[in-house]
C-alpha cells in the first residue's frame, strides 16, 4: 500500500479519503503515517 500512498502524495492532495471499514481503513492509515508527506499537516 505504501507505493500507493507515495503515488497519491505526489499529486499534492488536500486530503485521503476512502471509503472502506475496518481493519482495511486502520491499515491505510498505519501505512500512511510511514510515507513522510502524510505526516505534514497543509
Amino acid at each position: 500500500m505504501i507505493p500507493v500512498l507515495t503515488e497519491v502524495a505526489s499529486g499534492s492532495p488536500e486530503m485521503l479519503f476512502f471509503p472502506i471499514f475496518q481493519p482495511e481503513g486502520d491499515f491505510i492509515i498505519q501505512q500512511a503515517s510511514q510515507v513522510p508527506v502524510w505526516k505534514t499537516p497543509r
